[in-house]
């Protein structure tokens, strides 16, 4: 179940316009199915809990889809947050910039995503919660990466380079502390989603034992200032 964490693909993207395979002529014209790969993204939607019952299968795809859905947030968040900083590296703080103020945006979306599940009733998610086997979401890989908050990587370098006022004129300092500024948003969103995926555990599981094994709800506390505490 577990979700290797996205790596930003910038010096693996090939370049269309190069190589013999550029020359060849597209057999099929692109569609709008193929391009999202539709087929597959909707098969990857299979419910195992229903046993026949429409509704049963309803919600819990819509758990998957709000899920599923979390994860390719996560994977944006992760991909841009390795472009900021290669952009601050070069001092292309504008670019750094768009790219963090684009990951604070996407982690609003992924708050409304988790925030859907309030649509799902909880005796809806406790018909196949027994069956999950373990499965949750401290699982995920990359989920795992970016709550690291202040500990990951790029936002740690991110944060030195912000804090480096020696070089540079002054429109440079004063777009460092723009940057500066978006972590701080980033950061502070990071705790608010805990704050929000609390809340949806308590509705869902109160104070019993979360899937994975954790305590459940003194698991989330306990771990609530991670995200904003340099290690």
């Amino acid at each position: 179940m577990d979700t290797a964490p996205a790596a930003c693909p910038a010096g693996e993207v090939p370049d269309q316009a190069d190589g013999p395979e550029a020359e060849k002529p597209r057999t099929t014209r692109l569609s709008y199915a193929n391009y999202l790969h539709l087929d597959q993204l909707l098969d990857a939607v299979q419910p195992l809990f229903a046993n026949g019952d429409r509704a049963a299968w309803s919600d819990e795809r819509y758990f998957l889809i709000v899920h599923q859905t979390s994860e390719l947030w996560v994977s944006q968040i992760l991909v841009d947050l390795e472009l900021a900083l290669e952009s601050a590296r070069l001092a292309k703080f504008d670019s750094a910039i768009d790219r963090l103020k684009r990951a604070n945006a996407v982690l609003e979306l992924m708050l409304t995503t988790e925030s859907a599940l309030q649509h799902l009733a909880v005796d809806a998610f406790q018909q196949f919660r027994p069956r999950l086997q373990g499965v949750s979401a401290a699982q995920s890989a990359q989920l795992e990466t970016l709550l690291t908050g202040v500990r990951h990587a790029p936002v740690a370098a991110l944060r030195e380079i912000v804090a480096d006022r020696r070089d540079g004129d002054s429109n440079d300092r004063r777009q460092r502390l723009y940057l500066g500024a978006q972590l701080e948003v980033f950061i502070t969103g990071l705790t608010r989603w805990r704050l929000n995926h609390l809340d949806v555990v308590r509705r869902f599981i109160g104070d019993r034992r979360g899937t994975g094994g954790t305590i459940g709800l003194g698991f989330l506390i306990d771990r609530l200032s991670e995200a904003s505490r340099p290690s």
